[in-house]
């Protein structure tokens, strides 16, 4: 069966007469229990199968598993089932570190280093994630369910590829599929080609194919000419139960027929006769019981690209490679052409998506791959063919990729369109070209989508601009910082992310570890800025997950030094709105109890030796500091929200009314009086004052009576007037601050000032 054994580790070999296979039989005691199994395939692509029998896949259908880490979880359903993997294509693959894992977090080890994480670049298509980094080969992170994920290698096996060799230097391959050696006629490769393609072109057309299911079929050879130039040869091997028959199509491969059938193993030449036709021949297996069949086409005339990628280096003039498409002959030639991306010449550096296609870019080369084909880069003539090109202009590299109404390249120096035409026709060989459209420049930051516009960190990291689309097929670009160009801080901005719902704003993690957030409504032409900070704390990353509900799922990578100098944590922002009074989330890095009545908080382990608040059945209580992951509350709670206390900052503009002779700018004021419209906000959350200084500012249960505190506070949705204890001065100015564990929320502000018309 090819199959060599190591626990936990198995090494595969396929040949054109057998199928390399391993099958694991198992025993549960808890059938309806859900496992999980992780594993790395170390070579090649395998097929996984779970059956309730023997080979059979009706528990996991046949699941490919290529280069990559992959953990799989299913529930058996029966006492014994069979686990079995196998490898369908000729060549050799490898399973490594098979183990069952037991529930709870999963953890995947992904190739990047810290280092390179901010220029990872990302794009979704549904439940896969395609992943590019310049020094790295473009991952691919799939989700087949809550506890089924893998991240891979993208799988492309057909291109791109660099120009044709030019010199007299030959390539010759030891064999026509598997695993091969490829030799120079002089030193030609590096330790950096690893994983490298290399196109090999003979003359003559050789396919084969490896069957252990119904119709599985070789490619198609093309026959035309006259006499003897129509022979080709087919072969079916190995020990099975199946039928199998050689089908033409004329003209194309459109319309196949039946010309002769097979059941057991046969060879022969095969002669049409028919003349100055062009006709196309595959072997295909219409009918399958057990084994494994061997097919094989063989024809003279014609040219066949054989493609292998390298595994190893052995020598400078010498690589052993896993052939992908089975070369025509062993002898040398001069043609060939080596792949477009390895670390010799560096890796895609950032990927998008349009019009049906994967975009790839790096440096001032860009990729398209076929149509509804993501993981194929076969560049052709075809409108569904793959797409190679380079950007027009300055030779600026592409920083990211993004398709909006057409794909935008965002570059050092410049931004650019790709697209088809003035009328955005769909991206075709025959078509798309690239034109800059700006010249501000992109940082080495992700760019982010807001509708049909495309928002990114400027080169200087000092701005953020919006490229919106305009008439044709140009855009326009709008400085989103343009009245408030401090906004980045002195380093600037480091990474961006969209929020939609319930209010759509900009998130911008700055290099100084705050966060600047923007509401924007480009339709109503509101932008307005604010800035987020936390004691103790710096941000790191943002991301922004739709969650199909009132808010989209706002998450931060933070770092809290004062708590552990090597830990980050992931924090998800609160929803705005809640149900009761108790269950507003206002605390930062805390954690929910609900259950029964007690005062024994724990699940504190993250925050041990920090002061921490409690927003208790509608109470705050603390500061309470973290022992053994655990804090005592001063009374019983069924629902907690236990966390470090924020407080929120309001500082208000200069004054500019209140003078009998015009404006008071200039002039001594003073805040008197504030009316506060207020929404759901209970006492002892709000205060003000004309400074930050505690002492000197006023609380709402300050003039309010009949507060208590030993049940869920009483929250307002009303207008409030309070007396402000403030001061006279030219620059006085509202201070409100929300020091408070529960909701505050202000929707308007009415200040009655007295100034000094003197």
């Amino acid at each position: 069966m090819g199959v060599s054994i190591s626990h936990p580790d198995v090494d595969f070999e396929t040949t054109s007469a057998s199928q390399a296979r391993v099958r694991s039989t198992i025993t549960t005691a808890e059938p309806d229990e859900k496992v999980s199994f992780a594993f790395t395939i170390g070579r090649g692509d395998l097929l996984m199968r779970v059956g309730t029998t023997a080979g059979a896949q009706d528990i996991v259908a046949d699941l490919r598993c290529s280069h990559g880490f992959h953990i799989v979880s299913f529930t058996p359903g029966v006492s014994t089932y069979y686990l079995e993997f196998g490898l369908p294509a000729i060549g050799k693959a490898g399973l490594r570190d098979f183990e069952r894992v037991a529930a709870g977090r999963f953890e995947i080890d992904t190739p990047w280093v810290e280092s390179e994480l901010d220029l990872v670049r990302l794009q979704q298509s549904l439940n896969v994630v395609y992943a590019a980094v310049s020094t790295k080969r473009p991952r691919v992170i799939e989700r087949r369910g809550d506890t089924s994920w893998s991240i891979r290698d993208y799988d492309y096996t057909d291109g791109p590829f660099n120009p044709l060799n030019g010199s007299t230097y030959t390539l010759t391959p030891s064999a026509l599929t598997g695993e091969v050696t490829i030799t120079a006629n002089t030193a030609l490769f590096t330790s950096l080609d690893v994983g490298m393609l290399l196109k090999l072109t003979h003359t003559g057309q050789y396919e084969t194919a490896s069957a252990t299911a119904v119709d599985t079929t070789t490619d198609a050879i093309r026959v035309s000419g006259l006499d003897t130039s129509r022979r080709f040869t087919y072969a079916v091997t190995g020990s099975f139960t199946a039928t199998v028959v050689l089908e033409r199509s004329v003209g194309n491969e459109l319309s196949y027929e039946t010309v002769q059938t097979f059941t057991g193993a046969a060879s022969g030449t095969y002669d049409d006769e028919l003349d100055n036709q062009i006709i196309y021949y595959r072997l295909r297996v219409s009918a399958y019981t057990s084994g494994t069949v061997g097919l094989e086409l063989r024809h003279s005339q014609g040219v066949t690209d054989g493609v292998a990628r390298i595994f190893s280096v052995d020598a400078d003039n010498q690589v052993t490679a896993d052939v992908l498409s089975p070369f025509s002959k062993t002898s040398a030639t001069t043609l060939w052409y080596m792949g477009a991306w390895a670390a010799r010449f560096g890796w895609p550096a950032a990927v998008g998506m349009q019009d049906g296609r994967l975009a790839l870019g790096r440096g001032d080369n860009y990729w398209l791959s076929a149509a509804d084909d993501f993981e194929s880069q076969l560049v052709g003539a075809n409108d569904a063919d793959a797409i190679s090109r380079t950007l027009t202009g300055k030779m600026n590299s592409i920083a990211w990729l993004k398709g909006a109404k057409n794909l935008l390249a965002g570059t050092t120096g410049a931004e650019h369109i790709i697209t088809a035409g003035e009328y955005s026709e769909i991206l075709t060989p025959s078509t798309a070209f690239s034109r800059p459209v700006s010249s501000r420049g992109s940082a080495q930051a992700e760019a982010c989508m807001i509708d049909t516009a495309v928002a990114f960190i400027s080169r200087s990291r000092k701005r953020i601009y919006l490229a919106v689309p305009a008439d044709g097929d140009g855009y326009q670009l709008i400085d989103l910082t343009r009245l408030h160009p401090d906004i980045g801080g002195a380093s600037g901005f480091k990474e961006i992310a969209f929020q939609t719902e319930p209010h759509p704003r900009l998130w911008c993690v700055r290099n100084d570890g705050a966060i600047a957030v923007l509401l924007l409504v480009p339709e109503e032409e509101i932008v307005a800025w604010t800035r987020y900070t936390s004691t103790g704390a710096t941000f790191e990353s943002v991301a922004v997950i739709p969650a199909g509900v009132a808010d989209d799922g706002v998450y931060f990578v933070t770092h809290r030094p004062d708590v552990s100098a090597t830990d980050r944590y992931i924090e998800k922002l609160a929803p705005e709105s809640f149900t009761d009074l108790e269950d507003a989330w206002r605390l930062q890095c805390a954690v929910e109890y609900s259950g029964a009545a007690t005062t024994a908080l724990t699940g504190l382990d993250h925050l041990e030796g920090e002061e921490v608040y409690v927003w208790g059945n509608g109470r705050q209580s603390g500061p309470y500091t973290v022992s053994s992951g655990a804090i005592t509350c001063d009374y019983e709670v069924t629902y907690a929200v236990i966390g470090l206390l924020y407080e929120g900052k309001y500082k208000g503009p200069r004054i500019t009314w209140g003078a009998s002779a015009g404006t008071a700018v200039m002039q001594e004021k003073l805040i008197k009086i504030l009316g506060l419209m207020l929404y759901r906000t209970p006492g002892g959350m709000i205060r003000i004052g004309q400074s930050f200084d505690a002492d000197k500012m006023t609380g709402l249960e300050d003039r309010q009576t009949g507060l208590t505190y030993d049940s869920a506070l009483q929250e307002w949705t009303e207008d409030k007037r309070l007396n402000v204890d403030g001061f006279s001065d030219p620059d006085a100015r509202l201070h409100i601050s929300m020091p408070g564990a529960g909701p505050a929320t202000v929707l308007g502000l009415i200040p009655w000032t007295e100034a000094s018309d003197r």
